[in-house]
């Protein structure tokens, strides 16, 4: 019987340290992931500042004409609403206060479902632009206008991107069903602690 009871206080002391460990590691990693997070952002919005000027330029020189000219601008708003609403996708999801563990886990929980919305609504986007740049070649090769070739190789471009877009949100499926299923183990490992 004794044997027992100290088995059983063994068994708790390990889990508690055990849990105290993960709980450092998940604290560990988040301010990590807020590190990275906010180095991509600056990154997403250098590599958005550089499309906006592009568009830009293409906006105000003069070979364009007046549909090419607002399709160019168009394009420039949609960056800068793609950039904004993936800057506060990103803040939503970084760590601002000390969290106890099981803040932690919800934390992590709806940083993996903004994750994967964001990769899903990068793959739609880049969809988009795909389809737009391909029926800009076509509408461009059929009334024998010189920027066809150019919107045909956008095109080819677009399709490279979508496609490694594609491979690349399916990868994040697949590790965010994963982590989740980390998380809710260790967030029941927690709760039998508490209750122990």
């Amino acid at each position: 019987m004794n044997e027992n009871d100290d088995l059983e206080q063994w068994q708790k002391q390990w889990q508690a340290t055990h849990h105290d460990l993960d709980a450092e590691k998940l604290i560990q990693h988040a301010h990590q992931r807020n590190l990275r997070e906010r180095t991509v952002s600056i990154l997403e919005v250098l590599l958005g500042l550089v499309a906006i000027g592009f568009c830009l330029e293409a906006l105000f020189s003069p070979a364009p004409s007046v549909v090419e000219r607002g399709i160019f601008f168009t394009l420039a708003l949609f960056v800068v609403a793609f950039l904004a609403w993936a800057m506060h996708q990103r803040r939503l999801i970084w760590l601002q206060y000390k969290q106890d563990a099981s803040s932690l886990i919800a934390l992590e929980h709806q940083r993996l479902n903004r994750k994967l919305r964001y990769w899903r609504v990068s793959f739609w986007c880049v969809f988009a632009l795909w389809l737009f740049s391909l029926a800009m070649a076509g509408l461009s090769i059929v009334g024998a206008v010189e920027s066809g070739r150019e919107w045909l190789m956008a095109a080819a471009g677009n399709l490279i991107v979508l496609l490694t877009t594609g491979v690349w949100t399916r990868i994040v499926k697949i590790r965010v069903s994963e982590h989740h299923r980390q998380l809710d183990s260790l967030f029941a490992q927690l709760g039998e602690s508490d209750a122990g």
